[in-house]
């Protein structure tokens, strides 16, 4: 997943795009560490109810499940990212200019209207998030030493300890179910290096306990980690996606080692990787920096082993995001209206059968220039930015 419009318009794919980060790293490597410290906290977000829900769609086969709510933000520049596997719970930073040092930062309790002080140090960096039977997981990196990089994972949102050091190591996703977590970074050697590595173990415990799989790649291509595709809390059995500019490759680690299950090309980049029944990549059908030409855009989604589906919709999308569902998975993306109204942004929605193949057709939910999205179960929360002001629906679907 490349990110470029993405960190302005959908923190909440960034977990997905953090492996474009390796040559920022690089580049800034003696940089000072100015992220020891956490910032203050911010204040919760006041959501009043709406009196109806009107200008807002869902696909077919959702309904919405209680009122639509909405806040204003903090004054600033505001970024939010959902919490992975929490429908209650939502992360945001506040800075004064873009990319700038974060000021505030939480992680809202939203039933709770409660607000705890988050490792959030820039603005456009958030930290992987993922919340599991015992509590949040937040997992960053931050400067080490020349080139070298630390792992962080806080426990209990007031410690913070180190999983790894790494030459330009960085954290790529977060994900827990039940009690087990995961965190997925680039391979945690003293030289850097094609491959992943992946942590496992509990929200709240130690980091001294978690335990380290590296997934070493083909030496000879420069294979990053893309994401954590699903953990099964029962089995321990976590699907993770390494990833090349035009290839996607599946591994499963079963918590002592890592298996290759297959490949799946993929010629103008990634989006996104989602399990239904198997893993599903989501990619661009066509070259998405192409100048828009026609209200006609492809999105590929291949199951792996399987044949690419192809979804329809009026522009390439700015960023994407993919979440399970019981029964299949839902797509959101952000995209102009059109190639003749590029000022208007949309957030558009697509369910996804187990297979793949869409459930019904695409359905533009609402004009947003930012968009958050968590699962669990057949249930969503999605947060939608419009004119500095979020609104958060709640919905329940049948793929």
């Amino acid at each position: 997943m490349q990110r470029t419009k993405a960190l302005v318009l959908a923190l909440a794919v960034l977990a997905g795009c953090r492996s474009c980060r390796q040559d920022e790293h690089a580049a800034d490597a003696a940089a000072p560490d100015a992220g020891s410290e956490r910032p203050k906290a911010a204040a919760p977000l006041a959501f009043e109810i709406l009196s109806s829900p009107q200008g807002f769609g869902l696909p077919a086969g959702c309904h919405l499940e209680g009122p639509v709510k909405r806040a204003a933000l903090p004054a600033g520049k505001v970024r939010f990212s959902a919490v992975r596997g929490a429908l209650d719970d939502l992360a945001l930073a506040v800075a004064e200019r873009d990319g700038g040092a974060v000021s505030a930062s939480a992680w809202l309790a939203l039933d709770q209207h409660r607000a705890e002080p988050l490792w959030w140090t820039a603005l456009d960096e958030p930290p992987a998030l993922a919340k599991g039977d015992g509590g949040l997981v937040v997992a960053r990196d931050r400067p080490a030493s020349g080139s070298f990089r630390s792992v962080m994972v806080s426990r209990a949102l007031e410690v913070e300890e180190k999983l790894a050091d790494g030459d330009q190591l960085w954290v790529s996703d977060a994900a827990c179910d039940g009690a087990s977590c995961a965190v997925l970074t680039g391979l945690a050697r003293k030289t850097v290096g094609p491959g992943a590595t992946l942590f496992v173990g509990r929200a709240g415990e130690p980091a001294s306990k978690w335990k380290r799989i590296d997934i070493e790649a083909d030496p000879k291509a420069p294979w990053k980690p893309h994401s954590i595709v699903s953990i099964d809390g029962r089995t321990g059995v976590v699907w993770v996606a390494l990833g090349l500019k035009k290839k996607i490759a599946l591994y499963e680690v079963d918590g002592r080692r890592a298996e290759l299950r297959g490949t799946v090309d993929t010629p103008h980049g990634s989006y996104d990787v989602v399990m239904a029944s198997t893993p599903l990549v989501i990619a661009p059908g066509a070259p998405p920096d192409q100048p828009c030409a026609r209200d006609e855009f492809p999105i590929s989604v291949t199951p792996l082993g399987g044949e690419p589906v192809t979804l329809v919709t009026q522009a390439a999308p700015e960023s994407v995001i993919t979440r399970p569902l019981a029964g299949g998975a839902i797509l959101l993306w952000v995209a102009p209206v059109s190639c003749r109204m590029t000022s208007r942004v949309v957030v558009h929605g697509a369910l996804l059968a187990k297979d793949g193949k869409s459930a019904g057709s695409p359905m533009s939910i609402a004009d947003a220039t930012g968009f958050a999205l968590a699962t669990r179960g057949d249930a969503l929360s999605m947060w939608l930015e419009t004119q500095h002001k979020l609104s958060w629906l709640k919905a329940r679907c049948a793929p």
